[in-house]
């Protein structure tokens, strides 16, 4: 009986795939069976030659799936009950791996193992060792970062990884059981290519088992200057979109959701509408991993967090506080700015957030005195948006009253703002971004028609002006060019309640307003003070974030 299934999904390999498989034969006894799954190729190569040479079961995609769905494929057609997941350009040293592989499964059934990596690279036609990498142990996900596996070259820089684990796999040489991986839904979901080991090692963890790596297994992989086929970054990005919404918990999912649309502003648009499509199959999966999932998420972080990170104690975490709280109680009564992003609607959230935590009475005072000035001194003067006008500092008192911070009617106070929002023809607007144009008066409307209907209050917004908006909402997302705008995200979100009054999938918190990086100390007396990369938004990431 074999107990083990090399699988290897590729696409337009040419001779790479023969000179993978010789070496897995020279290598393993014939005690493996092997599965290759041709992912459409177009390089006219006859890979069916090449399979029966060696042997190999052999699978061609008409239309191409990508790796991920190639490689669960082929995790479904195995006959064994383990299995050895290989790129097609890969090279093995020493015998006895198989049996390795198979006594550390039988051994422990929710195991995902990683083979050690040589980097090798093709000079002249000829494979080079690359002597100056050196040797890795295994790999750590940047959750704070892009969601991205990063090699690990120095094993105690991550003292919370247990002596026989290691954070996420990499390298293209994983072993599994057939049962478990299936057990785990695989790679499922994720399209085309990308971020395959990141989503694997996050349910593997998450579930109980445990990442390995087989540091006795070296494994060589020729890293290439280019694919031999494109590469959708769409793809790559919705991939992530996908584990972020399935698998980490809200903040850090809206923290890397941020960061992808920073990095990728001309196709993050793209990639949120197939996202946004597939939310239901998303939901679907979402709640299958909360009824296996046996670990907090903490642990993941904790496993994932290197000792260089920074970690505040609780006197630090104070100490930075009230340096905060003394350099906008500086800057609050001195700014002309009054909106919520860099003026005092942003200085007051985090005063109250910090008064509430601290217990500081003083801080409160200054809050509660300089709302009721920022009240009294309202001008006709502003624009309407978010970023610096009437929907930003409108959605900052409803926010401070829904949270009792201060006391009041939210209809009654808001209703002079909401009149002054009506006075701004939603069908002018030429601006669709959050901060500035339809993206934030949409949201902003939406919230309050929201709140009114959760507690059957009548909406101050008249029919006139909410069908002038919604026709302003139809006009921008029938546009060809949609997606390629800036905030098609809240756009599409926001549009689902206004047009069709559905359920908003993601909606909009204060934790997106504000920055998310905790500022060294000598920084703070440099920065401004708003909310949005500013003290006020540091001061609250500390207070939401930093336990």
């Amino acid at each position: 009986m074999k107990w083990l299934t090399v699988i290897i999904p590729f696409l337009n390999e040419g001779d790479e795939v023969g000179n993978t498989l010789e070496s897995i034969k020279a290598f393993s006894n014939d005690d493996v069976e092997i599965i290759l799954i041709n992912d459409a190729s177009t390089d006219q190569y006859d890979y069916a030659s090449v399979a029966a040479r060696f042997g190999a079961v052999y699978l061609e995609n008409t239309e191409r799936l990508g790796v991920a769905a190639s490689r669960d494929l082929g995790v479904e057609l195995s006959r064994t009950p383990f299995f050895l997941l290989l790129d097609a350009h890969m090279r093995f040293y020493h015998t006895g791996w198989v049996d390795e592989i198979i006594r550390e499964l039988k051994y422990d059934s929710k195991l995902l193992l990683c083979c050690q990596t040589k980097a090798l690279h093709l000079k002249d036609g000829k494979l080079i060792e690359d002597a100056k990498r050196p040797v890795s142990y295994g790999a750590y996900i940047g959750l704070d970062k892009s969601l991205d596996a990063e090699w690990i070259w120095d094993k105690n820089e991550f003292p919370n990884v247990p002596e026989d684990g290691i954070p996420c796999v990499l390298g293209a040489a994983y072993a599994s059981s057939k049962e478990y991986w299936q057990y785990l839904k695989g790679l499922d979901g994720l399209i085309s290519y990308g971020s395959d080991e990141v989503y694997i090692s996050l349910k593997v963890w998450l579930e109980g088992g445990r990442c390995k790596l087989l540091e006795d297994i070296e494994v060589g992989h020729i890293y290439r200057k280019e694919f031999p086929y494109q590469v959708e970054t769409i793809h790559t990005t919705y991939n992530k979109l996908l584990i972020a919404e399935t698998l980490l918990p809200l903040e850090l999912k809206k923290q890397l959701f941020r960061k992808l649309k920073s990095s990728w502003k001309e196709i993050y648009g793209d990639a949120y509408a197939l996202f946004y499509k597939n939310a239901g199959s998303m939901e679907r999966l979402k709640q299958y991993y909360q009824q296996i999932f046996t670990k907090d998420f903490d642990f993941v972080l904790q496993l994932n967090r290197n000792k260089d990170q920074i970690r505040l104690s609780s006197e630090e975490k104070e100490k930075r506080l009230r340096q905060i709280a003394r350099h906008i109680a500086l800057h609050s009564c001195s700014t002309a700015d009054i909106g919520l992003f860099y003026g005092r609607m942003g200085h007051l959230l985090f005063l109250y957030h910090y008064a509430k935590y601290a217990g500081d009475v003083v801080s409160e005072e200054l809050a509660g005195y300089l709302l009721d000035d920022l009240c009294k001194n309202l001008n006709t003067s502003l624009p309407v948006n978010m970023e610096s006008g009437y929907c930003g500092i409108a959605w900052g008192i409803a926010y401070l009253m829904r949270h009792g911070f201060v006391e009041g009617d939210p209809d009654e106070v808001l209703e002079d703002l909401d009149k002054k929002i009506m006075e701004r023809d939603p069908k002018r607007i030429s601006d669709w971004t959050f901060d500035r144009g339809l993206a934030g008066i949409l949201f902003y409307v939406s919230t309050r028609l929201m709140f009114a209907e959760e507690n059957n209050r009548k909406s101050y917004f008249d029919p006139e002006y909410l069908t002038g908006l919604a026709d302003k909402v139809r006009e921008v997302l029938s546009l060809p060019d949609f997606t390629k705008q800036d905030d098609a995200d809240i756009l599409l979100e926001y549009s689902a309640y206004i047009l069709r009054n559905q359920l908003v999938l993601h909606p909009i918190g204060l934790s997106d307003f504000i920055c998310v990086r905790i500022p060294a100390e000598e920084e703070l007396e440099r920065m401004p003070s708003g909310l949005l990369n500013g003290s006020a938004g540091m001061g609250l990431n500390m207070l939401f974030f930093c336990k």
